[in-house]
């Protein structure tokens, strides 16, 4: 068609009138986008697969009328305000929930067809927040969930997500355990049993393939054939190849965020960080967009991404169970750019909860210590949250 373009910018209107299946519906598309703007036209031959048959059955009007009433091409993704009006006027409504309500607040609710991605330093707690979310998403949501982690074995993940709803951490050996966190064999199983009456969690992935393109058929399978919708991704660094890490993070990442939008489904996509000039995670230092690895297409794929940042060596033991969850991203309104939410491990339940840090959290200081602080919480914060019921 390229050797004969000139001579087709000759006519007003060209129609294109192939096979009425799928397969030729799909090729008058592609035909016609390479016509000259505005010159493409596609017709179907009604009540026959194609001219040749509404011939051999004496129907010459049904090929009339495929010339005729042929519909002017236009590009997917091109809309009249027409188009779009009647979707326009509808309220907007909150997403789905978090299993944080103070995450719920900032984000409005989670929305389907969007990436989010949670960042932390290294034994932070991003696959214990998570696990908490499966469970939530899982159980008390009754939404159909996959978990995809690349880097931990799929019992032991179940375990954990029993843990969770039964309060009591079953992947540690129960003798290892101080006298009032050990559990029974009984606890374990009514956990398990819980677990497994339930219809709206799934695994894939154990060590056996870290390729972008594989893990992506398996999200397809699950969501075309297991009506999956939400889909947690664990971890970003399995899937990047070290030896061109920049362009394989971009690429990785903007099919992904494509992939949310094509299947509806939302994806919640882990990921460790590059070491930050300053203080570490490890210790609580401030997480910000450019300690993503591939920190530019992160800023620009996905909708939320999130960072969990705890200060693993702080000299008082009790301390260390608190973390700070900010949004380093916010697409959706941009008004949640550094907002924080102050969380507590409630070791009782094993359940993160929304808690204010103590007073004396910082010691003295009182400029630069990188987090939230009691006192100047802005006034979208959330209220302390309690154990979470499932």
């Amino acid at each position: 068609m390229r050797h004969h373009y000139q001579w087709i910018d000759r006519f007003d209107k060209v129609t294109l009138i192939f096979d009425g299946d799928e397969t030729g519906r799909e090729w008058a598309q592609r035909a016609a986008a390479l016509l000259p703007p505005g010159k493409g036209y596609i017709g179907e031959i009604i009540g026959h697969k194609d001219a040749r048959s509404a011939l051999m059955a004496g129907d010459g009007r049904a090929i009339q009328s495929a010339f005729f009433n042929a519909e002017k091409f236009v590009p997917q993704g091109i809309f009249r305000v027409k188009d779009l009006i009647a979707e326009a006027r509808r309220p907007v409504e909150r997403g789905i929930p978090w299993c944080l309500p103070g995450l719920t607040k900032i984000t409005f609710g989670r929305r389907y067809g969007e990436l989010y991605t949670l960042g932390a330093g290294n034994s932070i707690g991003k696959t214990d927040l998570t696990t908490q979310c499966i469970s939530y998403d899982a159980l008390s949501l009754g939404i159909m969930t996959a978990v995809i982690y690349l880097e931990q074995p799929p019992v032991e993940t179940l375990k954990r997500l029993a843990g969770k709803i039964a309060g009591r951490p079953f992947h540690i050996p129960v003798e290892d355990l101080p006298e009032d966190e050990r559990y029974s064999q009984q606890e374990l199983d009514e956990a398990l049993d819980r677990l497994e009456a339930s219809p709206n969690l799934i695994f894939a992935g154990n060590f056996e393939s870290t390729a972008w393109d594989d893990v992506e058929k398996k999200i397809r399978y699950l969501v075309i054939s297991e009506g999956v919708k939400i889909v947690y991704l664990d971890n970003m660094t399995a899937l990047v190849d070290e030896t061109n890490e920049r362009a394989s993070v971009e690429g990785i990442i903007k099919k992904m965020a494509l992939l949310c939008q094509e299947l509806n489904i939302i994806i919640m996509l882990l990921c460790h960080l590059a070491t930050p000039d300053g203080k570490p995670h490890e210790e609580g230092g401030q997480v910000s967009l450019r300690h993503f690895k591939g920190s530019r297409a992160m800023g620009a794929f996905p909708h939320y991404a999130f960072g969990l940042e705890r200060n693993t060596q702080h000299e008082v033991p009790e301390y260390r169970n608190y973390s700070i969850l900010r949004c380093v991203k916010d697409r959706y309104t941009g008004r949640y750019n550094g907002a924080t939410i102050s969380l507590h491990y409630d070791v009782a339940s094993g359940q993160l909860v929304e808690r204010d840090l103590p007073d004396d959290y910082y010691g003295d200081r009182e400029e630069g210590s990188g987090g939230h602080r009691r006192g100047d919480i802005p006034p979208w914060e959330p209220d302390v949250g309690g154990p979470l019921e499932l």
